[in-house]
């Protein structure tokens, strides 16, 4: 019987939970990456998880305007058909780690 307002504590925690969420998943994400360069006796990848772990930095980590894919490929010194092969390579890679560790398991 009231104005319409609503009760209860929770009025203007969205933006906080909603950044608890973020906050989260950028975890995930960085434990996954990092976990990539690692040794493959510590679950990495290696070598190639450092090449990987590098162009996840390149194609997503910028300032301003994405650079395009051809200033990436001369960045990473790489042809295009490397680059799509290592893109998707990265995005298995963090699938599979993101999902253990979401699953309770390791994220490496």
């Amino acid at each position: 019987m009231g104005g319409g307002r609503a009760t209860g504590g929770s009025a203007g925690l969205g933006p906080l939970v909603a950044y608890a969420q973020h906050s989260r998943v950028y975890q995930l994400v960085d434990e996954a990456l990092r976990s990539l360069g690692s040794s493959r006796d510590a679950g990495g990848l290696g070598g190639y998880g450092a090449r990987l772990y590098t162009l996840a930095k390149v194609r997503y980590v910028h300032v301003g305007e994405a650079p395009s894919v051809a200033a990436q490929l001369a960045e990473l010194k790489i042809s295009e058909r490397a680059y799509r092969a290592q893109v998707d390579a990265l995005h298995r890679e963090l699938a599979v780690r993101i999902g253990q560790a979401l699953k309770g398991g390791v994220a490496a």
